[in-house]
């Protein structure tokens, strides 16, 4: 868990306001479907890690 979050904080580059979008523009089709994918696999990243803390934290208790 500490390499996903030490990789995460490594690959966060702040976007400089002249290479941003303007606000009014549309995402592209191709855009969104990746945006929606990348939401999806996050979300299920995310609940591996809670159940994987939640399975430790059960069979810690149960077998001490």
């Amino acid at each position: 868990m500490f390499y996903i979050q030490v990789a995460h904080a490594r690959s966060y580059k702040p976007v400089s306001p002249d290479k941003r979008k303007p606000r009014n523009s549309k995402p592209s089709e191709t855009e969104a479907r990746t945006d929606k994918s990348s939401q999806f696999a996050q979300n299920q990243t995310k609940e591996y890690i809670r159940n994987a803390q939640r399975v430790y934290f059960y069979e810690r208790r149960t077998f001490s």
